[in-house]
């Protein structure tokens, strides 16, 4: 039986190599940031398996090791000298956005402290976080800025500069960056979709759905108490959707392989002007693999896929790992690709499955009854395999988890790919002001309608799972366990689904 385990695991990996160096690396940086003993757990499940191959056994120890080491150069773990110490530094802008708190909206600049000077000691390569008022003239993120100011730190990896006031940044050295753009362009599509819709709440909601941006605090909080606040940032459903969408238009006028390179064109366009967050840069690896794939008569694995966002990602900006977007896009992600097919498996018992020679003998009504109930079961399928592995890791984060999130992520996120299906048209018909006003009242009329949903949920069905017990190695043993055994149901499935074709 254990031969058998090991056997599987080490077809798996054959198979999606990128995912196990993705892995691997994620493993190495973890390591760093902060050792847990679960951690050698992960590491037998994913080492032993492969030792007979030597190839595989050194990518992911390569692998390990990189994570480990990048992390340890890159960004060493820093103690202040006090909570709080002044001094000028060197600031690197990386990222702007408006954000909100309880009590007022400001800007937020995130980037690196390349340096910061105080009277004892220099500090060196500091993620840091900037707050400005959001009125009055501000700095442009297109140079590295000297500042005075108090540095605090917030966490290990996490320090704040508050600015003195009344002193000006000092531009040093400029240099190329999309940074400014990027930001204005939201901006500037933000204002537009205000001024085309009449009703704040619902063009706050358009807006996010286009710039992956939010800065109101009500609606954020009420799709927070639902559990689809992930509707409200830029991930893989909305680049999906939109590919979909792109490819459906260029399919009626171009050929196969020109669509499939038009629609790459567009979505590069779109990630460019989105940013790269993580959730947004693990979409559009995926999308972009996928398309690559067709360029080149290649079909892509989507846990290889996943593995190469993990690469990319890590690579680019190791600290990723400690944000909460980076770990629910992966596990979110990671679960649709290993949880759907158990899911479905368990759920067939109650909507069978049909051969297709049971489905060529079926009256035609019975066959639109099949679809819809199919569709069910595939929805169903989903979001069960989303929250098996996302809601532990909520329960240990907030120590709570809205049992109402269940039920409405089987049908909201179809209505905001409605809302999305109309946006996109009708900002692309700018230059036709009728037809762009009139798809907006439609989109409009639908979206108000869909967030009276999300604003009045039914007050008797507003219970919530409330824990405070879940430690890191629970919630890692918890993980490992699911995803593992999901694996070895990968590998089965996949030897069985040749010899039982079902739909």
């Amino acid at each position: 039986m254990l031969s058998n385990t090991c056997q599987a695991y080490y077809n798996f990996w054959l198979k999606h190599p990128a995912l196990l160096t993705g892995i691997s690396l994620l493993m190495g940086s973890a390591c760093y940031l902060s050792f847990q003993s679960y951690y050698l757990v992960v590491l037998a499940v994913l080492i032993l398996p492969i030792t007979k191959n030597l190839k595989l056994f050194c990518l992911a120890i390569i692998a390990i090791l990189i994570g480990f080491v990048s992390i340890l150069f890159r960004y060493p773990e820093l103690t202040l000298a006090s909570e709080k110490i002044s001094g000028v530094g060197k600031f690197k802008p990386q990222l702007i956005k408006m954000v909100s708190s309880p009590f007022y909206r400001s800007l937020l600049y995130q980037g690196t402290l390349i340096d910061f000077q105080t009277k004892e000691q220099t500090y060196h390569n500091i993620p840091c976080s900037i707050y400005l008022p959001i009125y009055g003239k501000r700095p442009i993120c297109n140079a590295i800025y000297e500042i005075e100011g108090n540095l605090q730190q917030k966490s290990s990896h996490l320090f704040v500069l508050k600015p003195t006031k009344k002193k000006t940044w000092k531009r040093v050295a400029p240099f190329l960056s999309l940074i400014e753009w990027r930001f204005s362009a939201k901006q500037l599509i933000s204002k537009y979709i205000h001024k085309q819709v009449s009703d704040r709440k619902t063009a706050v909601f358009l807006s996010a759905l286009v710039t992956g941006q939010i800065d109101e605090r009500l609606l954020t909080m009420q799709f927070g108490k639902l559990g689809l606040q992930h509707l409200l940032v830029i991930s893989g459903f909305h680049f999906a959707l939109l590919a979909y969408l792109l490819k459906s238009m260029f399919n009626c006028l171009l050929p196969y392989k020109t669509t499939a390179l038009t629609t790459l064109l567009c979505l590069s366009f779109y990630y460019v002007f989105l940013g790269d967050s993580p959730s947004i840069q693990r979409a559009y690896i995926a999308i972009a693999t996928l398309l690559m794939g067709e360029l080149i008569g290649y079909p892509s694995s989507g846990l290889n896929t996943i593995g190469l966002g993990l690469i990319v990602e890590l690579y680019a900006l190791p600290l990723n790992i400690l944000e909460l977007g980076f770990q629910l896009t992966f596990l979110c992600t990671l679960a649709i690709l290993l949880l759907y097919q158990p899911t479905e498996h368990l759920l067939s018992y109650f909507l069978p499955k049909r051969t297709e020679k049971e489905l060529k003998e079926m009256p035609l009504i019975d066959k639109y009854a099949y679809s819809i109930l199919h569709l069910l079961r595939s929805s169903f399928s989903v979001n069960i395999a989303v929250h098996i592995a996302t809601v532990p890791l909520l329960l240990y984060l907030f120590h709570q988890f809205p049992l109402l999130s269940i039920a409405y992520n089987l049908f909201f996120p179809y209505c905001a790919a409605l809302s999305c299906i109309l946006l996109f048209p009708s900002l692309i018909l700018y230059f036709i002001p009728k037809a762009c006003s009139f798809v907006f009242k439609i989109n409009e009329l639908f979206s108000t309608a869909i967030l009276h949903i999300t604003s009045y949920p039914p007050i008797k069905l507003q219970f919530s799972l409330r824990t405070d017990v879940i430690t890191p190695n629970m919630l890692g043993l918890y993980l490992t366990v699911l995803f593992f055994g999901a694996i070895a149901f990968h590998e089965k499935a996949s030897l069985q689904k040749a010899s039982n074709p079902i739909f």
